[in-house]
């Protein structure tokens, strides 16, 4: 979400994380308007935040004030776009369904992409109930009017674009700092690229020899009808770079994501909805966005789980297991890390994510 501006501010504003777009979602009577946009110095130290026309730093008063209506926006963005419409309901329901309507049980590639949607049918049903009904627990923890809620899920879908991580990284143009997000999660994401890659090289020579599988094409054909996103044309290639970003941001996006409930545990920090002027909550916000988080607490299998018995032949089994193998050396990596950093970063660590989405 932070990215480098197009050009260095006069006042040191190099990064920037822009939400200032959320102004225009309408909202209840009586709430304040969610919207803010953060700028950083080169060393990601705060300088500034505009909140619709008005531009704020730490030396006017209402400083304090501004913070708050920036977290709460930016935990409000993550929470409905990033994490329910983006993970949930776009990547884990359309790799869940294009993979069972358009592949047979024993085809190679539904059984490489069944251990991360498991359980996804059900948990998706249930946060869709609760969730994503107008006048839902969402509805009720935010500001949002039933207006404003479709405002935000046409805007998560029409703004959308498919990309692979090392690819939206890149474009991130982050070039002074290294940040745990990028360097912990390359390493996950090589690790679940590599698994990936060998996987589909076991099971298809070259492109002829996929375009030539009309399961997989029939699959290819679906998510793209689906996508939001443009997508490319089929080739190993594009295969293995989709499947992997599935698998990438259904387990440990979603786990970076949807590890907030530290942050809007205190109403005055981060809070999903407030009345403007006032730096708390109020209590039945504060109330519905608890119930939530503790609502979407359950288990799921755990990545470095062995997934080996899904798989069709001793090759690809011993691959899952490979798989696993590394997830468990990642963790010795990222724990090393977690002691010199000042806050510990666990995001992309596999000794706490999960194998597919959860509720």
């Amino acid at each position: 979400m932070v990215e480098k501006l197009p050009a260095e501010q006069p006042d040191g504003s190099y990064y920037g994380i822009l939400l200032n777009f959320m102004q225009v979602l309408e909202v209840r009577p009586g709430f304040a308007k969610y919207g803010a946009d953060a700028f950083f110095d080169k060393q990601g130290k705060l300088l500034k935040i505009q909140r619709g026309d008005n531009t704020y730093t730490k030396s006017d008063k209402e400083w304090e004030y501004v913070k708050l209506c920036f977290r709460g926006s930016l935990q409000t963005k993550v929470t409905a776009v990033d994490h329910l419409l983006g993970i949930h309901i776009t990547v884990a329901n359309y790799l869940t369904t294009s993979s069972r309507e358009q592949l047979p049980v024993n085809h190679p590639l539904r059984r490489l992409i069944k251990p991360f949607t498991f359980r996804t049918v059900s948990i998706n049903f249930g946060a869709g109930r609760a969730l994503f009904w107008p006048n839902g627990m969402l509805q009720r923890a935010y500001a949002l009017s039933t207006a404003g809620m479709k405002q935000t899920w046409e805007f998560g879908l029409k703004h959308f674009v498919y990309n692979t991580f090392p690819n939206r990284i890149a474009k991130q143009n982050i070039d002074t700092i290294e940040l745990p997000f990028h360097k912990d999660g390359m390493d996950y994401w090589t690790i679940v690229f590599n698994f990936v890659n060998a996987y589909v090289d076991l099971y298809y020579t070259d492109d002829a020899n996929l375009t030539s599988d009309k399961d997989a094409v029939n699959f290819w054909t679906y998510v793209s009808t689906v996508s939001p996103s443009p997508l490319p044309d089929l080739t190993k290639k594009s295969l293995k770079d989709f499947i992997a970003e599935c698998i990438f941001l259904v387990s440990s996006m979603h786990n970076h994501l949807g590890t907030i409930a530290e942050y809007v545990s205190d109403p005055a920090f981060c809070p999903s909805a407030w009345v403007e002027g006032e730096y708390c909550a109020p209590p039945g916000n504060a109330v519905r966005l608890a119930l939530i988080m503790t609502a979407t607490g359950f288990t799921q299998p755990a990545i470095t789980e062995d997934f080996s018995h899904i798989l069709l032949d001793n090759a690809a089994k011993a691959l899952a297991r490979k798989f696993s193998a590394d997830c468990f050396e990642l963790i010795k990596v990222i724990d090393v890390r977690n002691t010199a950093r000042a806050h510990p970063f666990q995001s992309f660590n596999p000794k706490t994510m999960e194998m597919a989405v959860s509720i």
